[in-house]
């Protein structure tokens, strides 16, 4: 697991370094991502104005991250490496719902599968195929099928009778409209 973690790690810098603070002493580096994604977000920049937002609030809100994060970072250690008999001591004063719920990532996996999982595979299954799909869509092309084929047996019974006088008459009558149809778009009409 620690090979995604060092490729994540190392994309993370090289992403950061795209998109230095404005404060940054490397020039020409400041915002270059920032720039690069300009065409794609004008539109938002457009009606979402930043301008006059105070630029002095960007380095105390990075610090107070820093300072979270580094104190995580020794409570961490000092509990599982410097002193893991502690450690163990102060896991073990907590309440045992506290214990399991930080075990079981406060069942956060469980949550999402009761809800989003089961829920998009019971309306997949129960709306978009028994219903949408299968009354819907196959409805649809077999009602085109089955009008087809009746349009085709009430052809075949009134029209292809297999009599051959029937058959000079419907070619008269069609040589007849065509020859109609060019002498009224001769004349204008």
């Amino acid at each position: 697991m620690w090979v995604p973690l060092v490729v994540l790690a190392i994309l993370s810098v090289f992403g950061g370094a795209l998109n230095l603070p404005h404060w940054f002493p490397a020039e020409g580096l400041q915002g270059g991502l920032h720039h690069f994604l300009h065409p794609v977000f004008a539109t938002a920049s457009a009606h979402l104005s930043f301008e006059g937002a105070p630029e002095s609030q960007e380095i105390p809100l990075m610090l107070v991250t820093l300072v979270f994060i580094a104190a995580a970072v020794a409570v961490a250690w000092w509990m599982y490496g410097a002193q893991p008999d502690k450690g163990r001591k102060v896991v073990a004063s907590l309440p045992r719902s506290v214990v399991e719920g930080s075990r079981n990532k406060w069942y956060v996996d469980e949550f999402y599968e009761a809800t989003f999982v089961r829920g998009i595979h019971y309306l997949s299954e129960s709306w978009l195929w028994k219903v949408f799909d299968v009354r819907i869509i196959d409805g649809l092309v077999n009602g085109v099928a089955r009008t087809a084929r009746w349009i085709g047996t009430v052809y075949g019974k009134v029209v292809q009778t297999g009599q051959v006088q029937g058959y000079a008459v419907a070619i008269m009558l069609g040589g007849a409209a065509l020859v109609l149809f060019f002498v009224l778009s001769a004349v204008g009409v």
